[in-house]
């Protein structure tokens, strides 16, 4: 006898399954190989050829930071001694120095960090350098940041005594630097709003300064290098402006001192992870520790996180390391040359890279970039 409740149950049963069967098809599809970062080319499988640049009558052309939208649009900033030379541009087939004194005043200058957030909006901060008097050991500095709109660089003054050391571009209305004494400072991209990161003095004749710091779930994440005297302190602070609080330190006056994190630098992972890299490697804050991805006996200069599957760290003696999500792998083809080269930073599209160096052995020093594709 026929059941129809019987036949119903089974009909929805199918229709069930046929959906489900749907479901992992397009979930497959949508993981297929095309799509994943394993299409992405190793670093050893690229061809590289290396690039030198040296500023005419300089005895130092040394570019330390590096930001690029695309390999054909790459930007490098550092420092002269001819404070010309500083700021380069590849577009993809030469390199080319930006003669800066045609837009911003002209002054001795150098710069110290580079970011963008598109080819028509790209900052770079350092610091305008003088003399006071006749002593030339008596220098005076003010602050330096400019930004590109794809066109012409404009400069953001802020009339302080200070070196700005640190930046980081969050968005196009939220760009924060940060520089000498603790100086701070928020751009809504109408106005900046300046503050102060007062740390606890523990030796005389300190000094202190931001070295770095990023943004990350509307928390600023900072680095402080302090010094003077016959010590030096590494601060890890958290905080907002007019908010701010120690989160742990380094004090290298101490008996029982130790590395905890990589105070070189703070960069974020594409899933919002608070990176550290410097001496000893590169590490990864959980939220209440510092674990140690990459341990290593020498100083990491540079991180550039295309995702967490795909890192790539320079660092001192030549050494660059990949990141395959797997396994932190040694780039030896970089330490194969004849000059002693400093690695400071890196780029990568996953089909494209380009990594940023210096000489320190001869004169004069030069800036050297691989590109690899």
């Amino acid at each position: 006898m026929f059941n129809h409740q019987t036949h119903t149950n089974k009909m929805k049963k199918k229709i069930i399954l046929f959906f489900l069967l749907i479901s992992l098809i397009i979930t497959n599809s949508c993981n297929s190989p095309t799509e994943n970062q394993q299409q992405f080319k190793h670093p050893r499988d690229m061809i590289w050829t290396i690039d030198t640049l040296s500023y005419p009558g300089s005895d130092q052309t040394i570019m330390t930071s590096m930001w690029a939208s695309s390999s054909r649009d790459v930007w490098i900033a550092g420092h002269n001694d001819r404070s010309k030379g500083n700021l380069w541009h590849f577009n993809g087939n030469k390199w080319s120095d930006y003669v800066l004194s045609n837009d911003i005043e002209r002054s001795p200058l150098s710069f110290a960090k580079i970011y963008g957030l598109a080819n028509n909006n790209v900052w770079v901060v350092g610091d305008r350098e003088f003399t006071q008097g006749i002593d030339p050991s008596n220098r005076i500095f003010s602050d330096l940041i400019i930004q590109y709109n794809g066109k012409k660089w404009t400069e953001h003054k802020q009339n302080s005594p200070f070196r700005i050391l640190s930046l980081f571009c969050n968005t196009p209305n939220d760009i924060w630097v940060g520089g000498d004494n603790g100086f701070i400072a928020n751009y809504d991209g109408i106005k900046w709003k300046k503050d102060t990161i007062v740390i606890i003095k523990k030796f005389p004749d300190n000094k202190y300064f931001i070295n770095s710091l990023v943004k990350i779930n509307e928390q600023i994440n900072v680095s402080i290098y302090q010094y003077g005297g016959q010590s030096e302190i590494r601060y890890f602070i958290k905080g907002n402006l007019n908010n701010w609080r120690v989160v742990d330190s380094i004090d290298y006056g101490a008996k029982d001192k130790s590395i905890k994190w990589g105070y070189w630098g703070f960069d974020v992972s594409p899933l919002k992870k608070l990176l550290s890299y410097g001496y000893e490697g590169i590490w990864e804050w959980d939220g209440k520790n510092w674990n140690h991805l990459l341990k290593i006996r020498y100083p990491v200069y540079g991180l550039f996180a295309l995702n967490d599957n795909y890192i790539i760290a320079p660092g001192d003696f030549g050494i660059v390391y990949f990141f395959d999500g797997t396994n932190w792998e040694q780039l030896t083809m970089f330490s194969q040359t004849q000059s002693y080269l400093v690695y400071t930073d890196a780029w990568t599209n996953g089909y494209e890279a380009f990594i940023l160096g210096h000489t320190i052995d001869g004169w004069p020093q030069k800036t050297v970039i691989w590109r690899g594709k």
